[in-house]
């Protein structure tokens, strides 16, 4: 399929864009915040502690379906297949390659954060890609690439929003996917704007550093946004913003 396809994903922390070749996509999943959302309030539960081998195909089955974001993925019993399980195990093989662990000799926390974080938000992603492309593939629209696609992530600090975004970012560009990010931090006020801000509201000393509601530069962040979501030259809704 082409790789011309350009995608425009925008996370809380972290904006990236990335394009992916036309395959059918798997059932709609739900919304990525509450992926998180659900990774954060998890009790445990019935989930499997053990790590899996990845050369235990029934292992890796159990424990990623056991953890706290498969559900969100709406995948049924029946979609669980030996294939797709395959397809997860090399997926989290990528995944240490670019975290630098070991799928062999994994600790529990590493296991959790490939497994049921990584791999399940991996997933939804690539699920979003491909039900855009193919949204896209009508007689009227065919000729054109797609708008890019938004995604938002809105998690609390410290959720390791810019730590997932940049291993999402390497590892669809390993599978033929091309992406870049671009950090919030990137619109804030100028040092001398901040200043200004800060001078005009005395009484709110919150407005006098960077991080603050307030810091940012909306309209520099929205014109941001709308030009890359337009960089294939054609316009578009831009898919999800959340």
């Amino acid at each position: 399929g082409s790789r011309g396809f350009f995608f425009f994903f925008f996370f809380f922390d972290v904006f990236a864009f990335a394009a992916a070749a036309r395959r059918r996509p798997p059932a709609r999943p739900r919304a990525l915040s509450s992926l998180v959302a659900s990774m954060m309030s998890s009790s445990g539960g019935d989930e499997i502690e053990t790590p899996p081998s990845p050369s235990d195909v029934d292992a890796v089955r159990a424990y990623v379906t056991t953890g706290p974001l498969f559900p969100q993925l709406e995948m049924r019993d029946r979609d669980v297949t030996e294939t797709r399980v395959a397809e997860w195990i090399a997926l989290v093989a990528e995944l240490c390659d670019v975290l630098g662990f070991d799928a062999h000799s994994m600790d529990d926390a590493q296991a959790s954060r490939t497994y049921r974080y990584y791999l399940p938000v991996y997933l939804w992603t690539e699920a979003r890609i491909l039900a855009h492309v193919d949204a896209y593939q009508t007689p009227q629209r065919s000729r054109d690439p797609p708008p890019p696609l938004v995604v938002g992530l809105s998690a609390p600090q410290g959720c390791g929003k810019t730590t997932v975004v940049s291993t999402l970012v390497k590892l669809l560009e390993r599978r033929g996917t091309r992406a870049a990010s671009l950090s919030i931090d990137d619109v804030y006020l100028t040092g001398a704007e901040q200043d200004a801000l800060a001078a005009a509201n005395p009484t709110n000393a919150l407005l006098r550093f960077r991080g603050n509601a307030g810091s940012h530069d909306v309209g520099l962040g929205v014109e941001t946004l709308r030009a890359l979501r337009d960089v294939n030259g054609v316009r578009g809704d831009g898919g999800e913003a959340r």
